[in-house]
C-alpha cells in the first residue's frame, strides 16, 4: 500500500503540483511587471501635471517605466542600486542606445530592434502606427549601447531622476512583497479545492443517476442527458476555479501598487507643490 502511494505521489501528484506552482509564479511575475510599469508611468505623468521637476513626455515616461521595471523584475537591476536605476532613467531620457519597438497586445510582447541609422526611414511608419487600435500599440524603448554616452543634466534633472528612481525601487519592493502569495493561493484554489470539487461533482452525478434509476424508469437518452449536463457543469466550475488564482494575485499586487502610488501622490508630491 505504501509503495503504491509513493508511486502515485511521484508520477502523478508531484508533476501536477510543480506545474501548478510554476504557473502561479508566472502569474505573479506578470502582474508585478504590469502594475509596476503602469504606476511608474502614472507617477511620472502626475509629476508633469503638478509641475514637479523636469517635464517628461508620456512616450519617454513609458520608456523609462518599461526599462526600469524589466531591469528590476529580471534582476539586471537591484532596488538597492539607486545609481544603476538612475543611469537607466537618464539613458531613456537622453534617447541613447538602440531603439526597440515593443508591440503590446494583450499579455504578450514581441520586440524588433531598429538601429539609429534606420530611424529616419521609419518616421512615417511610426506616425501610421500611432493611429492603430488601442489593443495593439507601439511603444519606443531605448536600450544602452556597448559604450554609454555621458549626458550632462542640471540639478533639477538630477533631483527628478533621483526621485523617480526612489519611487521605482519603493513600488517594486511593495509589489515584490506578494511573491510568496502565489504559493499559498495555488495550494488553496487549485490543489485543495480542485480535488474536492471533482469528487463533489462525481458524487452529484452518481447520486442523480441512482435516484433516477430507483424512482422511475429511465431511458438511455435520459442517462446521456444527465451525463452531459453534469459534465458541462463540471467544466464551467473548473473554468471559474482556474481563473480564481490569477484574479487573486492580480488584486493583491494591484492593491500594493495602488496604495504606494496614492501615498506618494498625496503626501510627497503635494508637499513639494506647496513648498512644505
Amino acid at each position: 500500500m505504501s509503495s503504491s502511494r509513493g508511486c502515485f505521489r511521484r508520477y502523478v501528484s508531484k508533476p501536477i503540483t510543480r506545474k501548478a506552482y510554476k504557473l502561479g509564479n508566472e502569474f505573479t511575475l506578470y502582474y508585478i511587471q504590469y502594475y509596476v510599469t503602469k504606476y511608474l508611468t502614472k507617477y511620472i505623468i502626475k509629476r508633469n501635471k503638478m509641475g514637479v521637476g523636469v517635464v517628461i513626455s508620456p512616450s519617454v515616461a513609458a520608456e523609462i517605466a518599461i526599462r526600469v521595471t524589466n531591469g528590476l523584475v529580471f534582476k539586471t537591476l537591484s532596488k538597492k542600486d539607486l545609481p544603476g536605476v538612475e543611469r537607466v532613467i537618464r539613458d531613456a531620457m537622453a534617447g541613447t542606445g538602440r531603439r526597440v519597438h515593443v508591440t503590446l497586445s494583450g499579455k504578450h510582447c514581441c520586440a524588433s530592434s531598429m538601429t539609429f541609422a534606420e530611424r529616419g526611414h521609419e518616421s512615417d511608419s511610426d506616425n501610421e502606427e500611432e493611429d492603430s487600435s488601442d489593443d495593439e500599440r507601439v511603444v519606443p524603448v531605448f536600450l544602452p549601447e556597448e559604450e554609454e554616452e555621458t549626458v550632462e543634466v542640471d540639478l533639477l534633472a538630477n533631483d527628478t531622476v533621483h526621485e523617480i528612481a526612489l519611487f521605482a525601487a519603493k513600488i517594486y519592493e511593495k509589489a515584490a512583497s506578494n511573491k510568496g502569495l502565489d504559493h499559498g493561493k495555488t495550494k488553496e484554489y487549485w490543489l485543495e479545492r480542485g480535488p474536492r470539487k471533482l469528487m463533489t461533482m462525481c458524487f452529484f452525478l452518481a447520486f442523480t443517476l441512482t435516484i433516477n434509476e430507483t424512482l422511475g424508469t429511465v431511458s438511455s437518452i435520459d442517462r446521456l442527458k444527465a451525463c452531459f449536463v453534469a459534465g458541462m457543469a463540471m467544466l464551467i466550475s473548473f473554468f471559474m476555479l482556474y481563473h480564481r488564482l490569477p484574479d487573486a494575485i492580480n488584486s493583491a499586487i494591484l492593491r500594493s501598487c495602488h496604495d504606494t502610488y496614492v501615498t506618494e501622490k498625496k503626501k510627497k508630491l503635494k508637499k513639494k507643490v506647496l513648498g512644505v
